[in-house]
């Protein structure tokens, strides 16, 4: 059998697999596929950040049910999870929505996760699942949030611009405070973010380590036997790098943390590091210089018309001093007659924007490549226009940055006044439009209304 062949058999077999373990059910077909591909692909992901890469290497079944549609009207909670023993001695996760108009995907995300690390936690009565008298099996919080948090991102390229600024703030949560009990319960918007972010650190971290994916499988298990579990001592249990003394779990946080705020090599500057990025490759500095005068160097006397008293000491040793310089590209008119030290000068400034564009902020490409070219005209010498063209680069960056500042505001005042529920606006138009029509007619006084009102009550109608 050829290798694509091979391949594509294999690939077969791993998804008639995964279909046999994960079924979805719901009347609605879109819906179906829907969530269908949505946990397939989330379960996938979180396989390979345990280390586990085979479809069909599968124990347990996944049985999601779905009721409703997104027009249904909330009522009651939104998810059930459970675990159970089927008819087939074989272990079976049950996972029930109501989906309904205020339905979030984080919700349904997070009871995913959950059932996901319930179903490493099973490992533990593989072989004998008649023996597990306990079926309601917990998660710890830090984990089902961890994974979340860390899941997603990966999804989006590991950017560093989130986890830097909590470097920098120093607001994460400790270790010893993401793992107690129950901690993400009861939690504000704003905590419950920072409890989030904090776990993923530590989850990061755990992954990170030699057999890391194997390790927090054997944690798992554990859990599901003790569930009176001391969170350190099972993390030194199972991860050697931590057996140390003193702040060993710690240690290993931070440098994870240090490790997420790094900046990956395909992300661009934030636009306030760009403009100090720009100011600074825009930046021209020339130390103090002593050079020969004009008339001296052409006369440049020889030695023996000194001797012969031809030319004066003072003209013949008189210089120019040009004295130290620091300012921007823009000053060109006050640097150009420095010579090849200029050129030299405004290549350097070149080759330093060009840099920059690469992982610059989109909206600073164009001020950049146009910073390029005026370096450009200034080695040639040809001044035509190029005033014009730094004023309007100045006053272009300063809407750029105008525009950002009034963008955040927005957003800001936006997420400050949004209600957190419905105005119940459009129902109240719907009941007020049914009372009007359920409402009857008022009675008419013109003379014609009367007169036929009058005729039809003295006559009789056949019945």
């Amino acid at each position: 059998m050829s290798r694509s062949r091979e391949v594509d058999r294999v690939e077969t077999i791993g998804r008639r697999a995964e279909e046999q373990q994960i079924k979805v059910y719901s009347k609605y077909p879109q819906i179906k596929a829907h969530f269908t591909h949505y946990s397939r692909n989330l379960r996938g992901q979180f396989r390979q950040t345990l280390g586990l890469y085979k479809n069909d290497d599968w124990r347990v079944h996944y049985r999601i049910f779905l009721y409703g549609t997104g027009d249904d009207v909330h009522s009651g909670p939104d998810i059930l999870t459970s675990a159970e023993v089927n008819a087939g001695n074989r272990f079976a996760i049950k996972i029930s929505v109501k989906i309904h108009d205020r339905f979030e995907e984080q919700s349904y995300r997070l009871a995913l996760i959950k059932m996901l690390l319930v179903e490493q936690m099973l490992e533990a009565w593989m072989e004998n699942p008649n023996e597990l008298t306990n079926l309601e099996l917990k998660a710890p919080d830090w984990m089902i949030h961890g994974f979340d948090h860390n899941l997603r991102h990966k999804e989006l390229g590991r950017p560093s611009y989130y986890y830097s600024g909590f470097l920098k703030s120093g607001k994460l949560m400790k270790v010893d405070e993401i793992m107690e009990p129950g901690k993400a319960r009861g939690l504000n918007p704003l905590s419950l973010e920072v409890f989030r972010a904090s776990s993923a650190v530590l989850v990061g971290a755990l992954c990170d380590q030699k057999d890391g994916g194997e390790s927090i499988r054997g944690m798992l298990q554990d859990i599901a036997v003790e569930p009176d579990y001391d969170p350190k001592s099972l993390i030194r249990k199972h991860f050697p790098g931590f057996r140390e003394t003193g702040e060993g779990i710690d240690k290993w946080w931070s440098l994870q943390l240090a490790t997420m705020a790094q900046q990956q090599s395909f992300e661009y500057f934030s636009p306030e590091h760009t403009e100090e990025m720009l100011v600074e490759a825009l930046k021209v500095e020339f130390p103090a210089i002593e050079i020969p005068s004009a008339r001296a160097r052409k006369t440049n006397p020889s030695f023996m018309d000194r001797l012969k008293g031809k030319v004066s000491d003072s003209i013949a040793g008189k210089n120019e001093s040009k004295p130290a310089f620091s300012g921007s590209i823009s000053q060109y008119r006050q640097f150009l007659d420095r010579g090849d030290k200029a050129n030299q000068m405004i290549r350097h400034r070149q080759a330093s924007l060009k840099a920059l564009n690469i992982k610059a902020f989109p909206l600073y490409r164009n001020v950049i490549g146009r910073y390029t070219n005026v370096c450009e005209k200034l080695l040639q010498r040809d001044f035509a226009g190029v005033d014009k063209e730094l004023a309007d680069l100045e006053s272009l960056r300063k809407g750029i940055q105008s525009s950002l500042e009034k963008s955040r505001d927005y957003l800001n005042y936006y997420e400050a006044t949004r209600s957190p529920k419905r105005s119940d606006a459009f129902d109240s138009y719907l009941k007020f439009k049914e009372s009007i029509k359920n409402k009857p007619l008022p009675p008419r006084t013109d003379p014609i209304a009367t007169f036929m009102d009058s005729v039809e009550s003295q006559r009789t109608f056949a019945r």
